[in-house]
């Protein structure tokens, strides 16, 4: 059973306020279990994106991004639901770890990587949401600035300024007091949210499947729900339940962080070792020659 409180956050992505081990719960929380399954999901698309390539000799490997790209929402929905803003310095150091482990495979420094976009997030979380649950027209007004700086975002930063609709739908959960538009345009504006990243993530993975891109609809559906009903609470039940895998659980809910980068470098190390070919040490450019050709005939 589900002891549901107004829980302080871990200090991790999605929460600021610096705690010790003890102070944490020793039971799974609700944020250990959604972080959890966020990081599976992560895992399986770095599988697939560094040892199974999408090509036209294996479009079934569109099938682990596919699944990867369902925990994009539940990392920005997260930092919505924050208490705080907070960028501690943990973030910068893991965010630069990430970013030299990808110039060490010869992989291109543009975009930024994820951690980057959350720290970018972070910072104009409150301005962004506060002033589009103002109204209708401030709401209607953010999500076409927000849908017009997606692609020259994505430019800089990982999944660009479309994230920031997830960012604001946690806000909202968490802070219903600052809605000041009707109920109608709150779930018109999450619904758009998950349509809009419906189709860019479709149109940015290539060709994919029809069972590919109703498993990505009926995926995210599910995440959706998963956030529409999420509240902090603790699982001391389940924790009793799962014993020693408890542990593991809490440790990849606290410690996503660390987890994240740590397995960059391994699967970055492994490709290099095993793809010379693909991924040539330190051969690194600032951005795909393609997208800065086409930056300079369009300007």
């Amino acid at each position: 059973m589900a002891h549901t409180q107004d829980l302080p956050e871990d200090d991790h992505w999605d929460d600021a306020p610096r705690r010790t081990k003890k102070n944490l719960p020793s039971s799974i929380t609700s944020y250990d279990l959604l972080k959890a399954l966020a990081l599976i999901l992560m895992l399986v698309d770095h599988t697939g994106y560094y040892f199974f390539p999408v090509d036209a000799a294996h479009p079934e490997h569109a099938w682990f991004r596919v699944l990867g790209r369902l925990c994009v929402p539940i990392w920005f929905f997260l930092i919505g639901f924050a208490r705080t803003t907070e960028i501690p310095v943990r973030l910068w150091v893991c965010a630069i770890l990430a970013l030299a482990s990808k110039m060490a495979v010869g992989e291109f420094v543009l975009p930024l990587n994820i951690l980057f976009t959350i720290i970018a997030a972070r910072y104009v979380r409150d301005a962004c949401a506060q002033k589009a649950l103002e109204s209708p027209e401030h709401m209607r007004g953010m999500v076409l600035l927000i849908l017009l700086g997606t692609l020259p975002t994505a430019l800089f930063f990982e999944y660009g300024a479309l994230v920031l609709m997830f960012v604001i739908y946690g806000y909202l959960r968490r802070n219903p007091g600052d809605v000041k538009v009707k109920p109608l345009y709150v779930r018109l504006f999450v619904a758009l949210s998950f349509l809009f990243y419906f189709i860019l993530q479709g149109a940015t993975m290539g060709v994919i499947t029809v069972d590919q891109s109703v498993t990505l609809a009926f995926g995210l559906g599910l995440v959706f729900l998963m956030l529409q009903r999420f509240a902090p609470a603790e699982y001391p039940r389940l924790t009793a339940a799962l014993g020693p895998l408890s542990g593991v659980v809490r440790l990849t809910g606290r410690r996503t962080l660390e987890i994240y980068v740590l397995h960059l470098i391994l699967f970055r190390a492994a490709a290099l070792y095993f793809y010379p070919e693909t991924f040539v040490f330190w051969n690194w450019s600032v951005m795909d020659p393609g997208l800065l050709s086409m930056i300079i005939r369009q300007g």
